[in-house]
């Protein structure tokens, strides 16, 4: 009844309108019920704590402390909405990680956060985007739940601590996002996350996207410009599949350290001081990409080794370039006006075959005790094919002794750690 009552009342107050008069009791209650679905969309929201059952944001929405969305919670944002932060946290919760180093509250001080361990569903539209606009105390998005279904389409993040970050076994799609002055990063990965990263553009950030522990994530068809450090950097026992990406004007491309083995292919990377840079023991494949006008395109260092097979290095600095003991696989590429296209130094060995080199100064430089293997290279417009330093040593033909010795020294390294690891336990 009393229902009724408020629609016969919104009636009278529009029966100034004859059309509105015609208007039927079933219509009436339709109208009512949207707005205050409406209403509920864009002022009853949770603006600090938790959010235990699900919720519906629309409209300009001003967080003043962390946001939990709990484990049976969903949470939406829709299109066009506006996200702010105050500038003092009423509401600060804790998310305690351990590390090598001992357990730490890896959420960012008195920054304020979104914290999914339920569902979240961020739903823009082209033209008609999420806006997450930060400031100091904007602290981004985190993921921690397992949960299936979580997304983040056609938003725009500014001025973050860290946009987006997933941890545990978290598995967010995050799709045509842009995301530009994050203090500290755009995307950070880690523990066992497999977030499906598509179409995303970050720009002059301190990172661009990292990946972290055992996180296993596709980054594809992203844009990464300007940035300070990394473009995209992985380690750990991480293992991204990094491809058909634009990387460009970053301190360093893409970096790869630890034991890390992603999978980078079909990526355009060009205007920065290493295209792709690498340390310790990481085991990339890297094929098939354009890398250009850095000033240099691969710089493997420590004891990486990287299989490179099959992408164009054209006006670098260097195209490859070896040292410590570093033992690259370089197979099938094609190097066009660089200066020198590969160097050798340290006490890297390089096994190089089927490699085509044109337009350079030095083909291959050779320095200190370094060691390169050539099998069926091709030299054009070069003028000098090969040029050896100090010790160094250029191998034209591969033996059987190379074959065996190789094997023995890596099963030598592989028993030391073994060893190593024993006498921990």
């Amino acid at each position: 009844m009393y229902l009724q009552k408020i629609i016969w009342q919104l009636r009278y107050f529009l029966s100034g309108c004859q059309n509105l008069r015609k208007i039927s009791l079933k219509r009436m209650l339709k109208l009512l019920i949207f707005l205050i679905f409406l209403g509920s969309c864009s002022k009853n929201y949770t603006s600090s704590g938790k959010i235990e059952t699900d919720e519906i944001w629309k409209g300009k929405i001003k967080l003043k402390g962390d946001v939990i969305v709990e484990e049976l919670a969903t949470l939406k944002i829709l299109e066009g909405s506006r996200i702010t932060y105050s500038k003092k946290s009423n509401f600060n919760t804790h998310y305690i990680k351990s590390s090598p180093i001992g357990n730490v509250d890896v959420l960012q001080d008195d920054r304020i956060e979104i914290i999914v361990k339920g569902v979240l569903k961020v739903i823009g539209k082209d033209g008609k985007e999420v806006i997450f606009e930060g400031k100091k105390q904007a602290g981004g998005i985190v993921f921690l739940s397992d949960k299936k279904g979580s997304i983040i389409r056609f938003a725009k993040f500014f001025k973050t601590g860290v946009a987006i970050r997933c941890y545990g076994e978290s598995n967010p799609v995050i799709e045509n996002v842009y995301i530009k002055g994050s203090e500290l990063g755009g995307i950070g990965l880690w523990d066992t996350s497999k977030p499906v990263i598509k179409k995303v553009e970050i720009e002059d950030s301190l990172h661009g996207i990292g990946v972290s522990d055992f996180s296993e994530p596709e980054i594809s068809s992203c844009v990464i410009m300007g940035i300070k450090k990394a473009g995209i950097f992985t380690e750990g026992d991480s293992k991204a599949r990094v491809f058909s990406n634009k990387v460009t004007g970053c301190n360093v491309g893409i970096a790869i350290g630890d034991i890390s083995k992603p999978e980078i292919f079909k990526n355009s990377i060009s205007g920065c001081g290493a295209g792709i840079s690498m340390w310790v023991n990481a085991e990339p494949r890297i094929y098939e990409n354009k890398i250009f006008k850095n000033i240099t395109g691969i710089v493997i260092q420590e004891e990486a080794k990287p299989y490179i097979f099959k992408n164009e290095f054209f006006e670098n600095g260097g195209g490859i370039g070896a040292n410590d003991g570093a033992e690259p696989v370089i197979e099938e590429n094609r190097f066009f006006s660089n200066p020198k296209s590969i160097i050798a130094s340290g006490g890297s060995i390089l096994r190089v075959f089927r490699n085509i080199i044109s337009s350079s100064k030095v083909g291959i430089f050779v320095d200190s005790t370094a060691r390169v293997y050539l099998k069926d290279n091709k030299f054009y417009n070069v003028i000098e094919k090969t040029k050896v330093l100090n010790k160094a040593k250029i191998i034209e033909k591969l033996s059987f002794l190379f074959i065996i010795t190789v094997g023995l020294k890596r099963q030598k390294k592989f028993m030391i750690k073994f060893l190593l690891i024993k006498q921990r336990i």
